[in-house]
């Protein structure tokens, strides 16, 4: 990190507050063992459950709070602009946001963990607490790192999540200290389950641990992307794209961890697995990209030109991940069409493509919306709201006049309802034909 830069982010933390967060927590801890070993001599479990308390609570309401706030707090005290004309590289600026935004609660945290860390050691000893402490830290890192790259995605696009300000990522935090106390329920060494990845049976502690440490690099990296975005300097969405697949490939092997759905897929179950990584990473995409005509303009002048990096440049990240929904569609199609001679294929095969449709008309629906007339608020969440619409009270109202009439809102895997394609295809046909009509007026 820039000397400069690591000087002005410790710079940013009065004394007086880091005195008082140290006496008020060490205070706190100070009482609790003292009671604790007062009743029980040899447990100091409760201490170290105070400490664990208290640093998830530091962490969803004033690590990740601050860390999503990092930078749209600079844009509302018009700071912003002038930090982007600084000589401050991408790199530098990433890490002294991440860490100057957080330094408070990582100042509070760094008190918990030593906390915990001793109390563990006085209960289980040096060795299980320090595996314990390791889960503890890579998890806290890793909700900071989120909370970091989901605040700069939320300025950097229309993202709805800019609607709710911090509400929406400490709702996110307060998940995620869920899971993490579910997972510190079995601490360090006497975490002796397995978990079968691809076939191959892993030490639960170390795959939860390196899975930690991984999808908090992928944020860092994220996050480095997004600060090259609002440094105006040119990207190619070539990280979305290995992140999708990573999540593809990473979620395909625990197939065997989950409930089975298709008995008879053999490997096919990873390829529909990877197809939902694929899908989800669409809808958030497609929610959260800044929709501008003007860079609509650009793509179709560059592709006449045919400047093809520049259209790389300017190619949004949806487009990414549906590229990578529909390979890995058509593949399944292909080993699904092989054997078609079996039901349960034939009805797979039918979801997946009535299911595609769908995706079709509900990315239509947003891109219609997005790029409608100039100056309407939050076009994504009432695109949302109409997705949501026509999942659920629509098809209701419509079920009320007649029992079957929910295949023409859903995808169905049942081969008798082979005219359900039929109106899934109407609904995306009829939705693309109204985004062609307005791009061709906007452009």
């Amino acid at each position: 990190m820039n000397p400069e830069l690591r000087r002005n982010v410790w710079l940013e933390l009065p004394l007086h507050r880091v005195l008082r967060a140290a006496a008020v927590i060490g205070l706190i801890f100070f009482c609790t063992s003292m009671v604790e070993l007062r009743i029980n001599p040899k447990s100091l479990q409760n201490t170290a459950a105070a400490a664990l308390s208290i640093g998830a609570m530091i962490l969803v309401f004033f690590g990740m709070r601050s860390a999503s706030t990092a930078v749209s707090s600079e844009i509302q005290g018009r700071t912003w602009d002038f930090q982007r004309m600084s000589s401050l590289g991408a790199w530098s600026m990433t890490w002294g946001k991440l860490i100057g935004s957080t330094s408070y609660a990582l100042l509070c945290l760094a008190i918990c963990s030593v906390v915990f860390l001793l109390a563990s050691a006085y209960q289980h000893g040096i060795v299980e607490a320090m595996r314990s402490l390791a889960l503890y830290l890579v998890f806290a890192a890793l909700a900071l790192s989120f909370a970091f790259v989901a605040g700069l995605s939320s300025i950097s696009g229309s993202s709805i999540l800019r609607l709710s300000g911090g509400a929406g990522v400490s709702i996110i935090g307060g998940g995620l200290v869920c899971l993490l106390a579910a997972l510190s329920t079995a601490k360090g060494s006497r975490y002796t389950h397995e978990i079968s990845w691809y076939g191959m049976s892993v030490d639960a502690y170390r795959f939860i641990l390196a899975s930690l440490f991984v999808f908090c690099g992928w944020c860092v990296l994220g996050s480095y992307r997004l600060i090259r975005v609002e440094l105006q300097l040119t990207t190619i969405p070539w990280v979305w794209g290995l992140f999708v697949i990573f999540g593809m490939i990473y979620t395909s092997g625990l197939v065997k961890n989950l409930p089975v759905i298709f008995d008879s897929l053999s490997i096919k179950k990873e390829l529909l697995v990877a197809s939902f990584v694929a899908l989800a990473t669409l809808y958030y995409s497609i929610f959260n990209e800044s929709k501008s005509v003007v860079n609509l303009r650009r793509l179709k002048e560059r592709l006449t030109a045919e400047k093809f990096v520049e259209v790389l440049q300017l190619t949004p990240r949806w487009c990414v991940s549906l590229a990578l929904y529909a390979i890995t569609c058509m593949t399944l199609a292909l080993f699904l069409i092989v054997d078609l001679a079996d039901a349960t294929h034939k009805g797979l095969l039918l979801f997946l493509i009535s299911l595609s449709l769908f995706v079709m008309r509900d990315i239509g629906i947003v891109m219609f919306l997005g790029y409608g007339p100039r100056g309407r608020r939050a076009p994504e969440s009432f695109a949302l709201l109409l997705i949501a619409l026509l999942y659920t009270i629509i098809p209701a109202m419509f079920c009320v006049l007649s029992s079957s009439a929910f295949v023409m809102f859903y995808p169905i895997a049942d081969p008798s309802y082979v005219l359900a394609l039929l109106f899934s295809l109407i609904q995306a046909v009829v939705v693309w034909f109204s985004v062609y009509i307005r791009l061709r007026s906007e452009i």
